[in-house]
């Protein structure tokens, strides 16, 4: 036998007693897609909108009931849901934009302020942002599942001392008196100095509510399964740091998306 068929032989040999390749790796079983984020750092400090002014005089009637694309400055793919309150301004913070929900409820023609971004479409997904409530005597958090300013999901601190999940009822039973329904509360215990982490997981109609990555309320619930998402305040808050993401359908247990932790998450980065 020559030299070349013996090398050959030998070539062929190794083939087959080589070790078969090992299969390619599983994706990660809770990978998410990204549907938004925003650290609201495009915005120039300052009021994002403001009264339209006719002779030295508001005018009420033109910002409320006539259309303009806006007042101030362009917010989208965001809109203000209320959009005759000019609610909203945004800053730094040591150099960290936020977005401030600066109103008091006493503020003339109040309504609850909502920011509200996405698609009605939306459905099973996170959402999330860092929340500095800036008073302690009413709610500050995220809307989601997002119908009309009158239809939506609530999860927000509330009061000082709890977390509570609910959702807008579209049909008010009193005047100017938002009617709500209870899905669930949980004591939390919080300041006017930090920024706590809220989450909201959507996995069809389970949701599951986090601050700071602890699990403090879950509930099932069906009246709304998709929706927009955004900021909501009924006292004065800032916000830094939002986003949301698509999540696999009926993941089940206590799993959470897969992603690197926002850079601010947790008790460790309170501000």
């Amino acid at each position: 036998m020559t030299l070349a068929r013996l090398a050959a032989a030998g070539s062929t040999l190794a083939l087959l007693t080589a070790a078969p390749p090992a299969p390619a790796a599983d994706p990660p079983a809770c990978a998410a897609t990204e549907l938004f984020r925003d650290d609201f750092s495009r915005f120039p400090p300052g009021w994002l909108s403001r009264p339209v002014m006719m002779n030295g005089t508001l005018n009420g009637a033109i910002q409320e009931y006539h259309y303009l694309p806006h007042r101030g400055v362009p917010v989208g793919p965001w809109a203000s849901a209320i959009c005759h309150l000019d609610a909203w301004v945004a800053g730094d913070e040591d150099g960290v934009p936020y977005l401030e929900q600066h109103l008091a409820r006493t503020a003339p023609q109040f309504s609850t302020p909502l920011f509200i971004t996405g698609e009605p479409e939306w459905g099973d997904y996170t959402v999330g942002a860092k929340v500095r409530p800036l008073a302690l005597d009413d709610f500050a958090g995220l809307a989601f599942r997002y119908a009309t300013n009158r239809h939506y999901y609530l999860f927000a601190l509330t009061g000082g001392n709890q977390v509570r999940l609910a959702v807008r009822q579209p049909v008010e039973k009193t005047l100017r008196t938002a009617e709500w329904r209870e899905l669930g509360t949980a004591p939390f215990a919080y300041d006017t100095k930090s920024y706590y982490e809220l989450e909201i997981v959507n996995d069809g109609p389970r949701i599951r509510a986090y601050v700071d990555g602890q699990l403090l309320v879950e509930a099932t619930d069906a009246e709304l399964l998709t929706g927009k998402a955004g900021l909501v305040a009924n006292v004065p808050t800032r916000y830094q740091a939002f986003g949301g993401e698509r999540v696999p359908v009926g993941a089940g247990g206590d799993r959470r998306p897969c992603r690197p932790a926002r850079s601010g998450a947790g008790e460790a980065a309170r501000r």
